[in-house]
C-alpha cells in the first residue's frame, strides 16, 4: 500500500466552492455562512475540504460536518489569503508542528492560546490501541466530512436547506472517496453513516438502514460511483467513543481490511 494524498484539484474545488458560497446569496450553502455572521464570528471560516497530508494504511474517518471555534486559527475569508496557503494548512495540520510535547495534535486561536482537539486526538487514542502503535492523523489516516461547511453540533439548517446542502456538496466527498489508494472508510456517527449509505452501492445490502450502534461491529463492502472497492467501518462518533470492547471489534476489522 502505497501513500495516498488527496488531489489538490478536489480542494481547489471546495476552495472556489466557499468563496462563491461566501459571495452568492443564492448558493445552497450560503445561509452556513450566515450562520457564522448571525452567531458573531469575527472571523469567518472557509470550508474545510480534508485533513492530512497522507494515508499510508489507505483509511478515512469521516465526520457529518467540521466543528467551529470563534477565534480559530484557520483560512477565513477575511485573511485575503490564496489557494496554496489553504490548501496547505489543512494538508499539514497535524505535523509535528502544531502538536503538543506529547504528541497531541492541537489547534490555535487567534489570541495565541493551543487547545487540545478532543476528536482528533479520541481518533489517534483509537488507531494506536487498536490499528496501529504508531498510528497518527496525517500519516496513516486522514480526516474529511460529507459536508465540508462549519458549524457547530451538526447544524445544516432546516430540512429543505440540509437537503440542498448534502445534494450540493456530495460530488465532493465521492472525489475524495475515489483517492487512489484508500481502503477503508470509517464513518462517525449516524448522520455520517447514513450519508455514507446514501453515496455508495452496497453488496451486503441486508444489514443497511441499522442505525450506528446497530452497525457497530459490523463490516460492509462497498463501491463509488466510479468503481473504487472500499471496506465501511462504521463507528460511533469519536468525539463520544464507544467502549474499549467496540473500539477492539472496530479495529480488528479495520486491520482486517487492510489485510485482504
Amino acid at each position: 500500500m502505497y501513500p495516498i494524498s488527496v488531489s489538490p484539484i478536489i480542494s481547489r474545488k471546495i476552495y472556489e466552492d466557499g468563496i462563491a458560497a461566501y459571495k452568492e446569496k443564492n448558493h445552497p450553502c450560503h445561509h452556513l455562512i450566515q450562520w457564522q455572521i448571525d452567531n458573531n464570528f469575527a472571523h469567518i471560516h472557509m470550508p474545510e475540504p480534508f485533513s492530512g497530508f497522507h494515508a499510508s494504511l489507505g483509511i478515512i474517518f469521516i465526520g457529518l460536518n467540521p466543528s467551529i471555534t470563534n477565534g480559530e486559527v484557520t483560512p477565513c475569508f477575511s485573511d485575503n489569503g490564496n489557494f496554496e496557503d489553504y490548501d496547505l494548512y489543512f494538508r499539514t495540520r497535524f505535523d509535528n508542528k502544531y502538536r503538543d510535547n506529547k504528541g497531541c495534535p492541537l489547534f490555535f486561536l487567534r489570541n495565541g492560546d493551543a487547545r487540545k482537539a478532543k476528536l482528533w486526538s479520541s481518533i489517534e487514542r483509537f488507531g494506536k490501541n487498536y490499528i496501529n502503535p504508531g498510528f497518527k492523523l496525517g500519516e496513516h489516516a486522514l480526516l474529511t466530512q460529507a459536508v465540508p461547511y462549519k458549524t457547530t453540533q451538526g447544524y445544516l439548517g432546516n430540512s429543505q436547506e440540509s437537503a440542498r446542502v448534502i445534494l450540493h456538496t456530495k460530488k465532493f466527498i465521492l472525489e475524495i472517496l475515489d483517492t487512489p489508494g484508500l481502503q477503508v472508510v470509517v464513518p462517525m456517527g449516524n448522520e455520517a453513516w447514513a450519508q455514507v449509505q446514501s453515496l455508495l452501492s452496497f453488496r451486503n445490502n441486508d444489514n443497511l438502514g441499522l442505525s450506528i450502534m446497530g452497525a457497530m461491529g459490523k463490516r460492509f463492502k462497498a463501491i463509488t460511483p466510479k468503481g473504487n472497492e472500499l471496506f465501511v467501518v462504521p463507528i460511533k462518533h469519536m468525539s463520544y467513543p464507544p467502549s474499549k470492547k467496540i473500539q477492539s471489534n472496530v479495529g480488528d476489522l479495520i486491520v482486517k481490511s487492510l489485510a485482504v
